[in-house]
């Protein structure tokens, strides 16, 4: 394993200045990182752990408005009541992550910065229209995460620049969500495919918003515009929802790897989405109403 400076910031400030250089890069659980640096896929010189820096670590609620700092680890958003109330999809994609120490140590911000396409928590954070704060050197802006996000560990993070939190409206009540994803085993797996889905129905008959998200099937995780089109105004029925589901597969863009091919990740893309459609749309008691 290569060699690299290990420091440890007590503030925002100093973290950033830290990296402000272009050779640091921030962590706090390692979960990513470590093993990426262990099998020679990321390089760097100096690694700056931000997990002393305590005021990223938070989930607040406020006036509708859900902020999550980036230091809150998975296990935190599994237990915290807010987000099962309002905006219950991220929970249950953070349930979804590796084991309990996994969930113990990793954390939101590690999950968006490290930007893989299989990243558990993104397609929730895209149908929930969730926003990103960054803080730099040169003072604070914000970003859609689906403008964050550029390619498979590439974001458009400056390189002295921390995401600090994750910001996003709670769904409209009675709006329903689910995430959905395929892995090769039954624990601890990456992603072959991945859903997020949320679904509002006009008094029960035809569908009134839909929000459909997928992971680890294109170079970022992505939204499903023709799907989610196509759906507005139609009943949700096998047909309907195996339709959304084909379209849903053409905005696809997979990769053959070590965990599956192309040709079955489209596949699971449809039938992910059908049965999800399917779900919600006819499980209104296992799926949180806001």
């Amino acid at each position: 394993m290569q060699e690299f400076d290990f420091v440890v910031p007590k503030t925002l400030a100093e973290a950033c200045q830290m990296l402000s250089d272009g050779y640091g890069r921030p962590v706090a659980g390692c979960t990513d990182v470590l093993p990426q640096m262990r099998h020679g896929k990321l390089k760097t010189e100096r690694l700056v752990d931000l997990s002393r820096i305590k005021s990223l670590a938070y989930i607040e609620h406020s006036n509708g408005r859900i902020s999550i700092g980036a230091l809150t680890t998975y296990e935190q958003m599994v237990t915290d009541r807010q987000l099962h109330d309002y905006a219950p999809v991220l929970a249950q994609a953070a349930a979804t992550v590796g084991c309990r120490q996994t969930r113990n140590r990793g954390t939101l911000g590690g999950n968006l910065g490290n930007a893989s396409p299989a990243g558990d928590t993104l397609p929730p954070l895209l149908i929930l229209n969730a926003q990103v704060v960054l803080a730099g050197s040169s003072g604070e802006r914000r970003m859609a995460v689906s403008d964050l996000l550029l390619a498979p560990g590439k974001t458009a993070l400056l390189p002295d620049e921390i995401i600090t939190s994750v910001g996003f409206e709670a769904l409209p009540r009675g709006m329903r969500s689910l995430f959905l994803k395929l892995g090769n085993r039954q624990g601890m797996a990456v992603s072959v495919a991945s859903v997020a889905l949320a679904l509002q129905l006009d008094g029960g008959g035809p569908v009134q918003d839909v929000r459909i998200a997928l992971g680890a099937v294109a170079p970022t995780a992505i939204r499903c515009p023709e799907a989610e089109k196509f759906l507005i105004g139609q009943q949700i029925d096998p047909i309907t929802a195996g339709a959304a589901g084909r379209l849903a597969a053409q905005a696809c863009a997979p990769i053959d790897d070590v965990r599956a091919s192309a040709a079955y990740r489209r596949h699971a893309i449809q039938v992910l989405v059908k049965r999800g459609l399917l779900s919600l749309s006819n499980d209104g008691d296992s799926h949180a109403d806001n």
